[in-house]
């Protein structure tokens, strides 16, 4: 599914709320928050795989601002790490970074067999004023997760969920950021996870490309609008018109929900290569080709 960014959205309801627009009432800074609910709401399928690698400090550190549920974590050991180092690296600040998870194949000999032995390896690079600090992680291990089902911060197919391992993990939100913690001082741990869809440049929501989804949203944040005038001014003609939208919120929203519901062939390849890339992650670590 393809995404783009809000302006034209609100730029739209600027226009059609222009009296109020003219009254400075519009602060478009509440409605993102809105589209994170909508985008919720609409399910997992508004969502991307993505990856990253968190480096935790005293037992703790923050997820990815996209974050919004786990499909597995990693334990990315430093013994079986390698790592090359730069002269002039400053700082902890990071402008650039690639993360990768590939396969390393070392050859074997066994009697008169010969074999290849699959390993995993995640590369991460980061590079500050063009210089690459460069590590790689070497047989990667899931992690325990603490967490429940219920608590809705991983998928029901998490293996995180039903392996067991002497470090664990935890996920805990803490206002609008979520945190891992672990029984691990400083560990390397490389998460995937689905994302918010959200701006590389900006950091804010995108929306759907897809007309119906966008009526529906419109229409919800006119709702979300007026009900908040409606709690602050006990206007009669604010009142009315929220009766009036709200309805036609709700329908557009079922129109939405029924959409995103119905598969298209392009949508299937996607699925089906997103599957695909996020199970070559839980293949065995020690797998013999002949």
């Amino acid at each position: 599914m393809k995404f783009k960014s809000t302006e034209s959205l609100f730029a739209r309801i600027r226009e059609n709320l222009s009296s109020y627009t003219a009254l400075g009432l519009i602060d478009e800074g509440k409605f993102f928050f809105e589209v994170k609910l909508f985008i919720n709401k609409l399910g997992i399928s508004m969502y991307e795989m993505d990856e990253d690698i968190i480096h935790l400090k005293d037992f703790k550190g923050e997820m990815p601002c996209n974050f919004y549920l786990l499909d597995s974590a990693w334990l990315c050991s430093r013994n079986n790490s390698s790592t090359k180092t730069i002269d002039n690296f400053q700082g902890k600040t990071v402008i650039y970074t690639q993360n990768t998870c590939e396969k390393v194949i070392v050859p074997s000999c066994s009697d008169s067999c010969q074999k290849e032995q699959v390993f995993d390896r995640i590369t991460v690079k980061e590079y500050v004023q063009t210089q690459p600090y460069e590590r790689q992680y070497i047989q990667p291990r899931l992690l325990t997760l603490g967490n429940k089902i219920s608590d809705g911060v991983c998928t029901k197919e998490c293996p995180n969920l039903f392996v067991s391992s002497e470090s664990d993990i935890s996920i805990k939100r803490r206002g609008n950021s979520y945190f891992l913690l672990s029984n691990l001082k400083e560990p390397s741990i490389y998460l995937k996870y689905y994302a918010y869809p959200t701006d590389e440049e900006t950091g804010l929501p995108l929306i759907p490309d897809e007309p119906i989804i966008e009526k529906a949203l419109e229409d919800r944040l006119l709702v979300y609008f007026f009900k908040n005038l409606w709690l602050n001014d006990d206007n009669p003609n604010v009142q009315q018109k929220l009766g009036f939208l709200t309805p036609i919120a709700n329908e557009s929203m079922a129109e939405a929900e029924y959409f995103v519901k119905m598969p298209s062939f392009q949508s299937m390849i996607n699925t089906t290569i997103r599957q695909r890339k996020r199970y070559t992650t839980y293949e065995s670590q020690y797998r013999f080709h002949y």
